[in-house]
């Protein structure tokens, strides 16, 4: 895994080759790339995700594929015109589907994070929740960081959050919809960190070996 750049929140293709492992995030009724792995989640932008029958089928799908590696991106979000509360039941329901599978949760989040630190206490959850594409300052992310959260970080981001991230090792970097590749985004963070390049590679692909053991499935990467 040491010479892998982890690309953990992606809209483009999958892939996985000696130098990159990059997760699509998918919607239900999107294919995934062949015999690759991916997440899977119900967003709170979409009404048709939110709702009981899609609800019943990305439990079914998550339950019969080992190539669903994380669940989401799942969350809240109070720009979407979904009411708060019917998001807070679906995500509610992906907690106990990451849970009960043993597998990460991806996290959308946006101007809710009263509301998400206080699921987290409640939820007691055991398994990895990642907030994905993560731009706030680094108050914030000593709030979320405490409650045990892991921050991905994009293209763009706040250089002190990114320090507390990586000095609390729960830091993962993404592309997310950027056009620039993943390595950019690393020489980036490397920079920012002051930290070798294949030094932050190593971290961050030992960490995603911790939090999904799924990894250990695929020979290519061993």
């Amino acid at each position: 895994m040491s010479s892998h750049y982890i690309d953990l929140h992606s809209h483009q293709p999958s892939t996985i080759t000696p130098e990159l492992l990059r997760l699509q995030s998918l919607r239900l009724g999107q294919s995934p790339s062949k015999d690759l792995p991916y997440s899977l989640g119900l967003h709170p932008w979409y009404t048709e995700d939110l709702r009981q029958d899609s609800l019943d089928r990305l439990i079914l799908q998550a339950e019969s594929s080992s190539l669903v590696w994380a669940i989401g991106e799942a969350g809240l979000d109070k720009l979407s015109h979904i009411p708060l509360d019917t998001q807070r039941h679906y995500f509610l329901e992906q907690i106990k589907l990451s849970e009960h599978l043993q597998r990460p949760l991806v996290i959308h989040c946006v101007r809710a994070w009263s509301e998400l630190l206080t699921l987290r206490r409640e939820a007691r959850a055991a398994q990895a929740w990642i907030v994905h594409g993560f731009r706030g300052k680094a108050q914030l992310a000593e709030q979320l960081l405490r409650a045990g959260i892991y921050l991905s970080f994009g293209q763009y981001f706040q250089p002190d959050s990114l320090r507390l991230a990586d000095q609390a090792q729960r830091l993962f970097l993404e592309t997310d919809e950027a056009t620039c590749s993943i390595q950019t985004i690393y020489t980036k963070a490397s920079a920012t960190l002051s930290k070798p390049p294949n030094i932050l590679r190593t971290e961050i692909a030992d960490r995603l070996a911790r939090i999904c053991p799924e990894i250990k499935q695929l020979t290519v990467i061993r």
